[in-house]
């Protein structure tokens, strides 16, 4: 019989024991916060018409959409203060009547600020899609990564992640004259 006890006490220390570790581990592992990501309004949608050709349905070259699919983000140090961002950014694209390549070419950026609005990083990349016949939609996935150095105390909530076209002048005057933004 003292040996059955002597098990369950035994049983019981393991038991508190392994509760201990978990709430240890739990405590001290940090918990990865991500920036907001966010498309920027007036540069979320890209539409390019046939050069000197004032804009219209017939003179479309291609019009392009952007959306964040997916992001996952992760400590790249003890002190939480390097963050690795992955992003996948969906790009749709119409080919329109003017286009008579099949082919779009377009930059789009990728932007760190602060919730003040102070850009601390931007990168531009370059895209290039083979798209469909005219009319139809063409989908791609764009796979971002970049790493961030953060203040010290700060998590992923202490900034946000732009996205955008690069847009020419002529670009953002016609999307500017088409929405009214």
């Amino acid at each position: 019989m003292e040996s059955a006890v002597l098990t369950r006490r035994g049983a019981g220390l393991t038991c508190a024991f392994l509760i201990l570790a978990v709430i240890v581990v739990a405590c001290t592992t940090k918990v990865t916060v991500c920036p907001a990501p966010y498309v920027l309004d007036q540069t979320g949608t890209l539409m390019r018409f046939a050069p000197g050709a004032p804009p219209g349905p017939q003179s479309l070259d291609f019009q392009a959409d952007m959306s964040v699919k997916a992001m996952t983000c992760a400590y790249k140090d003890d002190l939480a203060t390097e963050l690795e961002v992955n992003l996948d950014i969906e790009i749709a694209a119409v080919r329109g009547p003017a286009n008579t390549s099949g082919e779009a070419e377009f930059e789009y950026f990728v932007a760190i600020t602060d919730v003040r609005g102070t850009v601390l990083n931007k990168e531009v990349f370059d895209m290039d899609m083979d798209l469909g016949e005219p009319g139809s939609t063409t989908k791609a996935i764009e796979g971002i990564w970049q790493q961030y150095r953060m203040l010290k105390g700060q998590s992923g909530k202490a900034y946000r992640i732009w996205l955008g076209f690069q847009m020419t002048e002529r670009d953002l005057e016609i999307q500017r004259q088409l929405t009214g933004k």
